[in-house]
Formats: structure tokens, sequence, C-alpha cells
């Protein structure tokens, strides 16, 4: 007969994880009687646990939990749309608890901080403070008097660029 050595291998995450990926000598090689045969197995490519409390965390507290876990791939991607603080983590792709290959690509998105402000021209007051309570901005009102607009609505607006928020201020 012949004796059998087996060798795990970090390999593809497929239908070869833990099946014969190798071996040496080859097929059809002539040995002798008590040669060792060496199998070559498939374990699958290192695995960790995406790291639970990332979101609402930070991003660089988020980053650091990943590194630590031992995932490389790191993506970042902003959300303007989020009335969260700036850098606050509000998803994390693949989900908290799951365990994937340390090389697959982990995305972070976190709140830009930023708000963009919509066009309220033609608004009502009652509409523009509710919406801008909901963004977390201050408005600074200024009264004109025009024959365009019906009384009560917002003629003109100085500003529609991506601001910060603001919060209390």
């Amino acid at each position: 007969g012949l004796n059998s050595r087996i060798e795990t291998e970090r390999g593809a995450d497929d239908n070869t994880v833990g099946r014969v990926i190798g071996q040496d000598p080859p097929e059809g090689t002539m040995v002798n009687p008590g040669s060792t045969v060496t199998l070559t197995v498939n374990e699958g490519p290192e695995k960790a646990e995406i790291p639970a409390g990332l979101v609402g965390s930070s991003r660089d507290e988020a980053r650091k939990a990943l590194e630590d876990a031992g995932f490389s791939n790191i993506s970042e991607e902003a959300d303007d749309s989020s009335d969260a603080p700036e850098n606050e983590v509000l998803s994390v792709s693949p989900a908290s608890g799951q365990s994937v290959p340390v090389s697959d690509s982990v995305t972070l998105r976190y709140s830009s901080g930023s708000v963009e402000i919509p066009n309220w021209v033609g608004s009502t007051r009652e509409r523009v403070e509710a919406d801008a309570r909901d963004l977390d901005l201050r408005i600074d009102w200024q009264t004109e008097t025009t024959s365009d607009q019906p009384p009560g609505l917002v003629t003109r607006s100085i500003s529609s660029a991506t601001v910060p928020g603001c919060g209390t201020c």
C-alpha cells in the first residue's frame, strides 16, 4: 500500500472547499509500495466575522475594528441624505455578524455631515420651517414685496449649495 500525508491550502471559497485539489506525485506516476502520496486539501480562504457595533460608531473606529478583525479591502461611501453627525457609520456591507473571507470588500456608508438645500421658491414659510427643522438648519428670513408671487411665499433663496448641518446654530 501507499502512505498518505494531508496538507491544507487556503484557496477559493467555492465547491472545492474540503476537497483534494492536488497531489504529489501526480496521477499516473509509478511509485514503490510504501511510498508517500501528499494530498492537498482546499480549506477555503481565511474568514473573519464582521464586527458588531460598527453602525453608529465613527468612520475611524469602524475602520480600525475591521482592520483588527483582519479585513484590508475596506471602502467608504459618503451619504448626503442622512442627518446623522458627520462621519457616523450608517451601514456596513456585508452586515455585522457575517463570516466572510478577509480578502472580500467591506463597505462602510457614513454620514457626510452635509445636507443639500432644497428649492424652496414658491413654498410657504411653514413648509420651509418644517423642512429646515428636519434638516437641522436655521433659516434667516428677509421680507420683500413683489408682484411676481402671492403674499406669504418664498420668492428666492440666497443659497442652494450643499452646506454643513448647523445643529443648534
